[in-house]
This record gives structure tokens, sequence and C-alpha cells, in this order.
């Protein structure tokens, strides 16, 4: 059984590592550290890839220094067999980071496994717990807008080498009372100001025909040629994108849509676009309609979001997620806790789901739903069954034994 995970773990990374990718982005140099936009996400992910790996191998019975040698061999052979995988880009940090994963999976089953025995499992659970919490709310901040203070460009109807270009035609933008023009911004302290402010954004143009990729509307960038701020259409969703401290970081942002906003919309025909931009969300409204449609909020178990690329991925698959990232944040306080009583335990796990909405709302992201909170539980139960099975198999393994 422990050779068959390993085995199923060696051909998942082979399927996720050793497939052509449809990436169309430049050479990445094989000695980069954080190479990209997104650099710190492919880092995080490339660590996160064999933790479960280094947990298989734990598992065996290896040490960590085994475990850690062992992946660097295998990393180092897929990175050789990714220089003719199409779409591909070895590098050193890959090799290295994959290795740290691996060390961390095996470091990860050994503390996890010795935890609920632990004299100090009682308080360990509530620090645990305090740390999903403090996550949520650092996914909150991490989401928050962050436009840099620079000069700016104006950007109608632009064709940009990653959009597809507008059809229609765009023939007036104003934010807040300001009018954009296409090229540089000359009134730039007065344009920042409006978008702190974020004052709505009205787009005047003709429509043209339905999109199959992104074509961009209106968009603002630096001098660096970095995104502020996006208003585009896709085919008939309207995507709306503003620079957030995720790209600071090197992570991904969210990427606001409202489905089928433009569906009513014939080609050729003139509108009115206003889109007033909040800190999770957003509002438009498309021509003479009474009423403004919004984006929902920013979900509180977003974070998985900022490591993955999801444009195309569903409600559905985005709610498991969502429930994975709560069950394994707090995975851990579960499997502390088997050492508590059952009212601390029902006390933690009250504490918990208050935290975790009080995390939420402080930082304007989306109630907890039903699936959020059943994540948040299915990871607290999961980690007590562990734990209690860890702790009687242990004091049954103390047991002495009397030969007559």
């Amino acid at each position: 059984m422990r050779l068959a995970l390993v085995a199923l773990n060696l051909l998942l990374l082979a399927a996720v590592t050793l497939r052509p990718s449809s990436d169309n982005a430049s050479f990445i140099s094989p000695t980069c550290i954080l190479c990209g936009e997104r650099g710190s996400a492919d880092l995080i992910l490339n660590i996160v890839l064999f933790v479960p790996l280094g947990a298989a191998l734990g598992h065996l019975g290896w040490r960590r220094l085994k475990v850690g040698l062992a992946a660097l061999l295998i990393a180092a052979a897929i990175e050789l067999a990714q220089v003719v995988i199409p779409g591909r880009s070895p590098t050193l940090r890959d090799i290295a980071m994959n290795a740290t994963g691996a060390w961390l999976g095996a470091a990860l089953l050994q503390a996890l496994w010795s935890a609920p025995r632990a004299r100090w499992a009682p308080p360990l659970a509530w620090v645990a717990a305090a740390c999903g919490v403090l996550a949520i709310a650092a996914t909150g901040w991490v989401m928050q807008p962050a436009v840099k203070r620079n000069g700016w460009y104006g950007h109608l109807a632009p064709r940009l080498a990653h959009l597809e270009p507008f059809a229609g035609r765009i023939e007036r933008v104003q934010l807040g009372r300001e009018v954009m023009r296409h090229g540089y911004l000359r009134q730039v302290d007065a344009v920042h100001r409006a978008v702190a402010a974020q004052q709505p954004i009205r787009i005047d143009g003709i429509a043209g025909p339905r999109t199959t990729r992104l074509a961009g509307l209106f968009v603002i960038s630096d001098e660096e040629f970095e995104e502020m701020l996006l208003i585009g259409q896709q085919g008939h969703d309207l995507i709306l994108r503003e620079r957030r401290r995720a790209s600071i970081l090197r992570l991904f942002e969210p990427e606001l849509r409202i489905e089928r906003f433009f569906a009513s919309l014939p080609e050729g025909t003139p509108f009115r676009l206003e889109v007033r931009f909040a800190p999770t969300h957003a509002c438009a409204t498309l021509s003479d309609a009474a009423s403004a449609t919004c984006t929902v909020r920013i979900p509180a178990s977003s974070a998985w979001t900022l490591l993955l690329w999801r444009r195309f991925w569903s409600d559905n698959v985005r709610a498991v997620f969502g429930f994975l990232t709560l069950a394994t944040l707090f995975f851990p306080a579960g499997l502390c806790a088997a050492a508590l009583s059952w009212t601390a335990r029902a006390a933690l796990t009250a504490a918990s789901a208050i935290g975790v909405w009080g995390a939420a709302r402080s930082f304007d992201l989306a109630a907890p739903t039903f699936g959020e909170m059943s994540g948040l539980l299915a990871g607290l139960l999961l980690g007590a069954a562990l734990g209690l099975y860890v702790r009687r198999a242990d004091g049954a393994a103390s047991v002495p034994t009397h030969r007559p």
C-alpha cells in the first residue's frame, strides 16, 4: 500500500510536469529565481507539488535527508526531459524547490504524526486555529487594490499582444470628471485621485462582434507597461481587472467577471457602459439599464486563486477548491484538538467559525458560504479523528504484555 502511494505520486508528477504547455511566455533563464510577473506563485507551486511525494516516502520510513536527495534526482530528471517538451522552460530553481518540497513533506508527516500525543498539543490546537483565521485575513489583505502612482498611459480599444483587438469602436472614456485619451495621460495626478476614490468609469462606443479571447475596451498601464486597470469583453462576458497587492507579491490576481453582460447588445449598436470598482467586487450598467449588475465579492476561501490560473474553471470546481482550502487550513487544529475534551473541541470549532467570518468581513471578502464552513468543519473533524487514532495506537503500544 505504501509503495502504491509513492507510485501514484510519481504518476501524478509525470502527468503535471511532462505534458506540453500552451503557455506562450518568453524564454526563462535556467538560473532565474523569481521568474516573470507571477514568479512567487510558480515558486510556491514547485514546493507544494513535491510535498505529497515527500510525505509518501517518509511514510516508507525514509529519513528526511534521503527523501530530499531522492526528490533532487527525480526533479533533475524531470527538468532534463522538459528541454525537449514544447512550452516548458527548465530551471535550476525548480529542482531546488521540488527537493525542498519533498523534504518538507517528510518533515510535516513526522510533525503531524507526533503532534496529537505531545504535551503541548492542547495550546497548539488553539494556535493552529488562530493561524487558519489569520490566513483568511491575509487573503483579504492581499486582494486589496494597490495601483502604482507613476506615469500612466490610457489605451482605448488597445491592440496589445496579450489581448484580442476589439472590433467595435470606442468613442469616449471618462473617469470621474477626467476625459481619457489614448496615450500618455498628462493629467496623471487627477487620474490617480479618481482611481483611488473609485470614481465611475463611463465608456461610449459601438458594439463589435463577439470576441473569442479577452479584448480590451479600456486599459490603463504604467510606464513599465504593467496593467493598472482593465475593462474588457470576452464573448458575452464583461471582464474587470484592477492591480492588487497580489501583483506586488508576484501572485495571481482575482479577475472579476459578469457573465452574459453583453448578450443583449447586437453588433453595431451604440452603447454606454458605466463601471464602478469596489475593493473586492464591481458593478456595471449598460446603456439605460434601470439597475446595475454586480459581481460577487471575492470568497473567503480564495487563497488558492493566488497560486492557480483559473479563468475557464467552472463554479463547481472553484467551490471544491474552496472547500479543500478551508479543510487544509484547519486540519492541523483538529489534529491537535484530539488532546482536548469534547467541550473544548466544540469551543474550538465555534471560535474558528466566528474567527473566519470576522476575518472575511473585516477585509471585505464575502461572508463564508455553507460549503466553506463545511470545509472548515471537515478539516477539524478529519484532523481530530486521525489524532484520536494516533493517541489510541500509541496508548495500545505502551500497554505491557505479560507472558504466563
